[in-house]
């Protein structure tokens, strides 16, 4: 190898080392940014009417908003690769991210008060509606630092309905446990459908476009 193709090899690998550096450094700024709008998420949900039916907003409460934010940045985090996972570990982040968001949803349960409040569709379709919205703008204002092999939406998936769940928690009220499984922990289910369905159409038309 030539003095001058040595020197080309270096300076393509030391670009290389610049563009991975700088990666790091954007995506590192991202997430911060997404914690900083976790915490004001928090603060808005807290400053929020209490519904007239709901019990007070108690260290249960906090604790259980707290994990829900904390797991959607998590599940945020790991969607762009901080740290960077390998494949098998990203999908045991993937489990408990959203493990963290059902358990973040399940701390407000409490023995229901006379009859269960059972299924309310309008708890599953606002806390589908603000997960879907939250995993839109991640996916607008973020996702061109997501992973892409593997794919870091499903794990952004779970981001979007930890916010779902966190509004759940913020403003049904409702904590008996019949409702709070059948009416709020299927929004983890249903965010994570939705995006997967919505991501493949357009990956389908992309692929038919070409």
């Amino acid at each position: 190898m030539s003095a001058e193709t040595s020197d080309r090899a270096r300076e393509a690998i030391r670009a290389i080392h610049e563009d991975l550096a700088d990666l790091r450094r954007r995506r590192s700024r991202a997430l911060a940014l997404v914690a900083i709008g976790a915490l004001a998420l928090l603060g808005g949900f807290a400053a929020l009417p209490e519904p007239h039916e709901a019990s007070p907003r108690d260290v249960t409460w906090w604790v259980a908003s707290l994990f829900l934010l904390a797991s959607a940045t998590f599940a945020v985090g790991t969607a762009m690769g901080i740290p960077h996972w390998s494949r098998s570990a990203l999908i045991t982040a993937t489990l408990a991210a959203a493990l963290g968001a059902i358990a973040g949803a399940a701390l407000i349960i409490q023995p229901a008060v006379g009859p269960d409040a059972g299924f309310r569709f309008s708890c599953l379709f606002h806390g589908t509606l603000v997960g879907l919205g939250t995993f839109a703008l991640l996916r607008v204002t973020t996702g061109r630092l997501w992973r892409r092999f593997p794919d870091g939406s499903v794990v952004a998936s779970i981001g979007g309905t930890a916010a779902g769940l966190a509004y759940l928690v913020a403003q049904c009220g409702t904590r008996d446990p019949g409702h709070v499984v059948i009416s709020h922990l299927p929004v983890l289910l249903s965010v994570f459908v939705l995006t997967q369905a919505v991501l493949a159409l357009r990956n389908t038309s992309q692929f038919e476009g070409t």
